[in-house]
């Protein structure tokens, strides 16, 4: 009796074991085709990888060429093209406690020197930038402007500053 219920449970146990291994291997090798390695795509600032807005003031969108850019290019260094969202994450720290809203801020946003986005920042959805598809061993060169609109005539904006990060998202088709 102790033979057989030995038996029985060694024998449940075995079969568990089998679909286990077959169920992992199945969804291991199923998705493995829709993965991009995080390492085929890379992103290099000019200056450091986060930018904070202060001491600025108001100024109309037709003086925005007085402003330094943000320079940036996202690379593939892979060998297929991959589709990938740029991302703008705001940044709070302990020097930047009073964030200003993005009410009052607009932005302009260049790939290869021409604007391919623009306007209020709290109209971006989700915080994506932009979507675009990048090929294998090519580059996107980036320009970003942020600047305090007329909107933030009031003193609300005063003794605030705005942050913000530049990631990249992989898209997974």
């Amino acid at each position: 009796m102790k033979k057989n219920t030995f038996f029985v449970v060694g024998g449940i146990i075995l079969i568990v074991a089998i679909f286990l291994i077959s169920y992992y291997s199945f969804m291991f090798f199923n998705s493995r085709q829709n993965k991009i390695d995080l390492s085929t795509l890379e992103i290099s600032f000019s200056d450091n990888g986060n930018v904070n807005l202060t001491e600025q003031s108001p100024i109309d969108d037709t003086e925005i060429d007085n402003i330094k850019p943000y320079k940036f290019k996202v690379k593939n260094n892979g060998k297929q093209a991959v589709t990938y969202q740029l991302l703008i994450e705001d940044f709070v720290s302990d020097s930047n406690k009073e964030l200003l809203s993005r009410k009052y801020l607009n932005y302009q946003l260049k790939l290869k020197d021409k604007v391919i986005k623009s306007g209020n920042l709290q109209n971006i959805k989700n915080n994506v930038l932009t979507t675009s598809i990048l090929k294998s061993n090519f580059e996107d060169n980036y320009e970003l402007k942020i600047w305090l609109n007329k909107k933030a005539e009031s003193t609300e904006w005063l003794g605030k500053s705005y942050s913000y990060n530049i990631s990249i998202n992989p898209i997974i088709e």
